[in-house]
């Protein structure tokens, strides 16, 4: 018997497909973490403050140029390039809050705020890119497994099908039956009235079928 490939999960896929962004995205929230954690406000943190954000600043920038790879996909573009832009200029003020002394405004408008708006955006274009990627693989496996024309089973699908009732009848036991059925005249019709007229025919057995 014939195993059946099920479809990749689409995290999985975006996994394989997107890991330079899930590993930027990752770091960044690594370096959050551990600036907030374990350098409190003395005077190491503002060793690793530093440090930290140079990474941020550096991360999101290549975010920034990676994010581009997907273009063609405004609704996930858009995300990505906005959350990365706020995150970069969010760790910019944050870098030189460490050398220079900003206003309480600026620091919560231009850090905090950003900061949390570029988590925000890059987590919904996560989101909406594991959503699309979830479409494209429920679309390409209804394509591998399907007629065009009548929107039936094709023989590939029909040929695991049986497999699978095969293998199911030789665990649990039991009965199946299969009809096997042609269109009588069928290449007479192609012949004298054409293919067009032929396609209407089997587009109204597969309905009857149905």
């Amino acid at each position: 018997l014939v195993p059946v490939r099920e479809p990749a999960h689409p995290i999985s896929e975006f996994v394989a497909q997107q890991p330079v962004t899930l590993m930027a995205i990752a770091v960044i929230l690594i370096c959050v973490a551990i600036d907030v954690l374990l350098f409190p406000n003395t005077a190491e943190h503002v060793a690793g403050s530093i440090v930290g954000d140079v990474v941020l600043v550096g991360l999101s920038l290549a975010g920034l140029a990676y994010a581009e790879r997907v273009r063609g996909l405004p609704e996930i573009h858009n995300f990505w390039v906005s959350g990365f832009i706020m995150m970069a200029v969010a760790s910019t003020v944050d870098l030189l809050d460490e050398f220079i002394v900003h206003p309480h405004a600026i620091t919560i408008v231009f850090e905090d705020m950003l900061h949390i708006a570029g988590f925000a955006s890059l987590i919904v274009g996560l989101v909406k890119w594991v959503a699309h990627n979830n479409r494209q693989v429920e679309r390409l496996a209804h394509m591998a497994s399907t007629d065009p024309l009548t929107g039936a089973w094709n023989r590939q699908r029909i040929e695991e099908a049986v497999d699978q009732e095969i293998s199911r009848r030789a665990r649990y036991g039991g009965n199946f039956s299969l009809i096997l059925f042609d269109i009588d005249g069928f290449k007479q019709i192609n012949d004298d009235y054409g293919h067009e007229t032929g396609d209407k025919v089997l587009l109204q057995v597969a309905g009857v079928i149905r």
